[in-house]
């Protein structure tokens, strides 16, 4: 499946921002390479004294071919190499390395000899039993066949270019550097044509015969396979319901109140906002942004938490270590990251409720909460639960009915019909609070045979729930045969072709790369636009009207500002926005950079300021090759990946 889509994409604007930043790990050890021991043969492209011959990009690129045809299963088909389009891939490898190296140079960062060797000593790839050997050190001196002094400076200059790269691949704010190279150019203006190709517009005129319409079911069988659903009811045992028994005794309660009144002091109260993540990674990025001056609004959109707001909060509500902490901070700060239970959480204040002092009332009932609370955790109501346990697992054991039990024990019963797994835990959610018990209930629930009953399963996060799920009836997971769903899967071979020819119309138009805007206005509903990534980036209330047309249509800011940034003059790119829809952007010109104003270096810099380095390297990359006087011979590299696909060719026959 991996495969498949890979395939699918290769073409796609997307896939060029993944293998961009793969690049940046190569660019780790051996840059040096790229741009030493050049011959005298023809240019692919220069960087002032740089040069990238044929001879060295043949080399590459035959590597990188072998490579990419054998990384699935089954070596990929020529078609589909040529969809991946080797040499562009190649080609941004090699130039990203030497631009990068380049830039490292022009910014002399340079490492001591004395700092050098204490590096080595400290790498595992010259220690012993964890100490530096330097017989170790000498023999891959010899390997390297340099002299110790060039064996030290290509070291020296791998290690450079990680201080250079480290802030772009660990996800830090962007480095100055890359803001001075990105605010020359924001200003620069570009036609682009934008268009929408949708699948429903396609036409499809062909015949369908029975042999076609078998042989797409058969192929498509897991996409119309039912999943196994059933009915269930749920029999939610609350113990709380017990301690309605367990009165208090007013006059005790009165007597408490008279000895310990002066023991409730005014309590501060808090409202925070609460993100909760799947990884630490997010956590982390989103703990950055919030403290750089992101919106809340801002963090839901690109990382997609659960985000809650917990109001008037005490520090007793929380764990020791975290109430302690959340409840020194400032407004509009945040905590820190939390890991608890496989989440990661952060803690926004927002409010903070000053002291007061609690009228008599209040004191009275907070202390028949706690009298209440020292019942529930009495011998007394354990005694009653366990009571009410056995009555229950007797009832089923006994062959009663659910209804009965139900009645029996004045315990709710939630009926479902038609669960299947994949939308249990959201159904369940109004049933089981707690996310963890929630998925043993579900687990549980697909795992007990029909017309049974689960055990009784303990809520974990408190003493006073459990739950019971009896299977009423199981309809097995099935395929349908082809005659009762035979309208869905006619329309189903009817889309997919025209998605096909959508998809078709698309890639003739990105892979023309001469004249695709041109190809692209020829299209039904083309727009063609001039702007510059200075208008993308201003507030919306200073926007044009032309601006928010574009934003409607490419709703993500940082997908349009990269598309901008990254496609030259006549080049194309699409992306998926829906099943069957569509959308092609092209570059039709692209104006001179022009010296952004101090308004405009504001407005790039707050945007830059709120991004990680990897949100915003496309664009800087294409900063760094207007910045260095990037020259690349397209024609030249056409012709020698022509000249070597048809020698390979020749050669295979």
């Amino acid at each position: 499946m991996i495969l498949e889509k890979f395939r699918n994409a290769s073409n796609g604007f997307f896939t060029k921002i993944l293998f961009g930043a793969i690049i940046f790990s190569f660019c780790l050890w051996g840059v040096g390479d790229i741009i030493r021991n050049y011959s005298a043969s023809k240019t692919i492209f220069s960087i002032d004294k740089y040069r990238l011959t044929v001879d060295q990009f043949l080399r590459e690129y035959s590597q990188e071919k072998q490579r990419i045809r054998n990384i699935g299963t089954k070596p990929l088909s020529d078609e589909e190499m040529k969809r991946i389009n080797i040499p562009d891939l190649v080609l941004q490898k090699l130039l990203n390395e030497a631009i990068m190296q380049k830039t490292y140079e022009a910014q002399k960062i340079i490492i001591s000899k004395k700092s050098l060797m204490a590096i080595i000593k400290g790498l595992p790839e010259f220690q012993n039993n964890g100490r530096f050997d330097p017989n170790i050190y000498q023999n891959a001196i010899r390997h390297s066949n340099l002299s110790e002094a060039g064996f030290l400076d290509q070291i020296r200059n791998n290690l450079s270019m990680t201080q250079l790269i480290r802030p772009f691949i660990s996800g830090y704010k962007v480095p100055n550097l890359i803001k001075n190279m990105v605010t020359t150019e924001f200003e620069a203006k570009n036609n682009i044509v934008i268009a929408k190709v949708s699948a429903k517009d396609q036409i499809f005129k062909e015949k369908i015969s029975e042999n076609d319409l078998l042989a797409f079911y058969s192929k498509n069988q897991e996409r119309y396979k039912k999943p196994e659903k059933r009915d269930i009811a749920v029999l939610i045992v609350d113990y709380s319901k017990l301690a309605g028994d367990l009165t208090l005794d007013n006059a005790e309660v009165q007597q408490r109140c008279k000895e310990f009144k002066d023991s409730y002091k005014p309590t501060e109260k808090r409202d925070f906002e609460r993100f909760v993540f799947d990884t630490k990674e997010d956590a982390d990025k989103a703990w950055r942004m919030i403290n750089g001056g992101t919106s809340t609004e801002e963090i839901i959109k690109k990382f997609k938490p659960d985000m809650e707001k917990v109001y008037e909060t005490t520090r007793p509500d929380f764990p020791e270590k975290i109430g302690k902490e959340i409840f020194e901070i400032s407004i509009n700060k945040t905590s820190e990251v939390y890991g608890i239970g496989g989440k990661y959480y952060i803690y926004k204040l927002v409010k903070v409720h000053a002291a007061k002092n609690l009228s008599d009332k209040e004191i009275e009932t907070e202390i028949r909460k706690e009298m209440q609370s020292e019942k529930l955790n009495s011998p007394e109501f354990y005694s009653q639960i366990k009571d009410m346990r056995n009555k229950i697992d007797d009832g089923f054991g006994s062959g009663k009915t659910i209804e009965n039990i139900s009645k029996e024990t004045g315990m709710e019963i939630k009926y479902i019909k038609d669960l299947d797994k994949s939308s249990a835990d959201n159904i369940f959610k109004e049933i089981v609070k707690d996310e963890d018990t929630r998925g043993e209930v579900v687990d549980t629930t697909f795992s007990t045979d029909e017309h049974q009953a689960t055990t009784l399963i303990n809520s974990r996060e408190t003493d006073t729930l459990a739950y019971v799920v009896y299977i009423q009836k199981v309809e097995k997971a099935n395929i349908p045969a082809l005659k009762s769903i035979e309208e869905e899967v006619r329309s189903d071979y009817i889309f997919d072709n025209k998605d096909k020819s959508a998809l078709d119309t698309i890639n003739k138009i990105v892979d023309n790369q001469e004249g695709a805007a041109l190809e692209t206005s020829k299209l039904p509903g083309s727009k063609e636009f001039q702007l510059s990534k200075m208008d993308i980036l201003k507030p919306q209330d200073k926007q044009t009207s032309e601006i928010q047309n574009i934003l409607k249509i490419v709703k993500n800011q940082n997908v349009l500002l990269n598309i901008v940034s990254t496609l030259q003059k006549g080049e194309a790119t699409y992306f998926k926005v829906s099943e069957g829809e569509y959308i092609i952007i092209a570059v039709k010109s692209v104006s001179k950079n022009q010296l952004a104003s101090q308004e405009s270096t504001s407005i790039i810099n707050n945007y830059l300021d709120r991004q990680t380095s990897t949100d915003v390297m496309p664009i800087a990359l294409e900063s760094f090759k207007k910045y260095l006087n990037v020259k690349v011979d397209n024609k030249l590299l056409t012709e020698i990946v022509k000249s070597e696909d048809e020698r390979e060719a020749s050669s295979k026959e």
